[in-house]
């Protein structure tokens, strides 16, 4: 029925309108034809190098017929390149940055999702536990200040008072240790600052996981994980 269909579209619009083409590509594409459907878009992306349309599916034909990360990534960045303000997208690298074990590339495209999406906590989330995985001084501040904006954004959030917690402590600790060597552009003062900051974190999630599991099963196991970090941060 497809068949017949694309024939009588072809007699009315063309058979080199571009419409039909990436229609046909489609059709391609559902009937498992994956390199019939990638010659057509190569063909659309010669005729216009910035078609949408071609470059996205070019992307999803990657994504099923490869099992390489590396190149599915690839094709994804060709087609951000020209539509930098696809949310979904940018998401998907991130994903797909994770997987690599990028966690600096999908912070970034983490970044570009929170531009798209500022509202939505758990953006706000993943965002902070990319930072704080790739880690680094300012890149634990960025997570504690995301953590902090999940929490504003959404009260309720457990993973965020988790998270807070954590980040806010691998800070802590870092900084510490920091403190003995020379640190770039630092003062002591500003560095006695955050220090004083990170801990008034912990304390602050640490009661906010506190009233969080209050009255449930689980609220002895919480307590002796947050009796850790209150005793760190001391």
């Amino acid at each position: 029925l497809a068949e017949v269909c694309m024939k009588r579209l072809g007699l009315v619009i063309g058979n080199e309108s571009v419409r039909f083409r990436r229609l046909l590509g489609r059709c391609l594409e559902a009937s498992g034809d994956l390199e019939g459907a990638e010659r057509i878009y190569d063909a659309l992306l010669n005729d216009n190098p910035a078609n949408l349309v071609a470059l996205q599916r070019k992307y999803c034909i990657e994504r099923a017929r490869s099992k390489d990360a590396a190149v599915i990534a690839s094709a994804l960045n060709d087609y951000l390149a020209q539509n930098m303000s696809d949310v979904s997208a940018w998401y998907e690298m991130a994903t797909l940055r994770k997987s690599l074990g990028d966690f600096k590339g999908a912070a970034y495209a983490l970044e570009q999702v929170t531009l798209g999406n500022p509202l939505e906590a758990s953006i706000h989330v993943e965002l902070a536990e990319a930072y704080a995985t790739y880690g680094g001084l300012e890149e634990l501040s960025l997570a504690r200040k995301h953590m902090a904006q999940a929490l504003e954004l959404d009260a309720s959030n457990r993973r965020a008072m988790f998270g807070l917690i954590s980040t806010s402590n691998q800070f802590l600790e870092l900084s510490r240790g920091s403190s003995k060597k020379k640190m770039d552009d630092v003062t002591a003062e500003e560095a006695e600052h955050s220090q004083l900051v990170a801990k008034e974190l912990i304390k602050y999630g640490a009661e906010k996981l506190t009233k969080a599991y209050k009255g449930t099963d689980l609220f002895a196991a919480v307590q002796a994980v947050l009796q850790d970090y209150t005793d760190n941060d001391s």
